[in-house]
């Protein structure tokens, strides 16, 4: 069984936040403006691309006589779980299809 995994990390920009209060002033046509802006940190965000490959070789003529490989794309942010589901997932289906068709025993 073949293996690839490809990661990408990108520094995102947050999205700043403000609040802004107006008042008048005793002053004609004058105002008091407050500006509160808070900005976040900015943050990391990862692009996975998987692939997982499987081929079955005959022994007598020596060329694939089976194939797989599924493609899964991932995008998550450095602060969230980990998706090794995907990859298990990929796995699973990957046994499934070898069941289905004959080539491995349940």
């Amino acid at each position: 069984m073949d293996k690839y995994l490809e990661s990408k990390g990108k520094v995102k920009d947050m999205n700043p936040q403000a609040t802004r209060n107006f008042r008048p002033t005793y002053y004609y046509n004058v105002w008091s403006v407050e500006l509160e802006e808070y900005v976040e940190p900015q943050a990391v965000e990862f692009k996975h691309s998987l692939v997982l490959a499987t081929q079955f070789y005959s022994v007598r003529t020596q060329e694939p006589v089976w194939a797989i490989e599924p493609k899964s794309k991932i995008i998550q942010g450095v602060d969230e779980v980990k998706a090794y589901s995907v990859i298990l997932d990929e796995a699973k289906a990957i046994a499934t299809h070898l069941s289905r068709d004959g080539l491995i025993a349940q």
